[in-house]
């Protein structure tokens, strides 16, 4: 809950205390309603998209407007406009959620293995002889997934991955080697 007020702080979120984390997701859940009432340029239209009743979200946009303490929509019975001040935080309401929303997509993307780095140390002869079209097809399935590559020997490969100076080596063992420890 603190990256919340942390992300507040670095959008230059002016209040004068938060000291409950209830109170900042409560401010994101009436930034959401208000950029979507901006949005519909209606109250009613907000609401039925946001499966709300139209007095609780305009209850939350006006707590909104006196947590700010300035007014962000003037509204008449036929008439919708932004003051300043709404346009304003419009702008930066829409910047700062696109952005909340990718922080719990890439730590999802993270979560299920579709971002991240995977160091891998591997012998040139094999790199050269049987991993490109296994990079390129692993590349198109995972794109997210950068491959970073160290071109050693199997003696070096071992040891890089004792050190966890990489996630995965491949090495050549000779046949009789392999037989000989698997067999005798």
């Amino acid at each position: 809950m603190r990256l919340f007020l942390e992300i507040f702080l670095f959008f230059d979120y002016d209040r004068d205390s938060i000291t409950e984390d209830v109170e900042v997701a409560m401010d994101i859940q009436h930034l959401k309603y208000f950029v979507e009432v901006v949005r519909q340029e209606s109250f009613t239209r907000a609401a039925a998209q946001l499966f709300v009743t139209q007095p609780m979200l305009t209850r939350s946009i006006k707590q909104l407007e006196e947590s700010l303490n300035v007014l962000l929509i003037e509204r008449t019975s036929k008439s919708f406009h932004l003051t300043d001040a709404g346009r304003i935080l419009y702008e930066r309401a829409q910047e700062f959620l696109m952005q909340y929303e990718a922080i719990f997509q890439t730590m999802a993307d993270v979560r299920s293995v579709k971002t991240g780095e995977v160091r891998l140390s591997i012998p040139g002869v094999l790199l050269d002889m049987y991993f490109p079209e296994l990079f390129a097809s692993f590349h198109r399935q995972y794109p997210g997934i950068d491959i970073s590559l160290v071109e050693e020997g199997s003696k070096l490969t071992a040891a890089s991955v004792g050190l966890g100076k990489a996630d995965l080596g491949l090495v050549m063992q000779l046949a009789q080697e392999f037989l000989k420890r698997n067999n005798g």
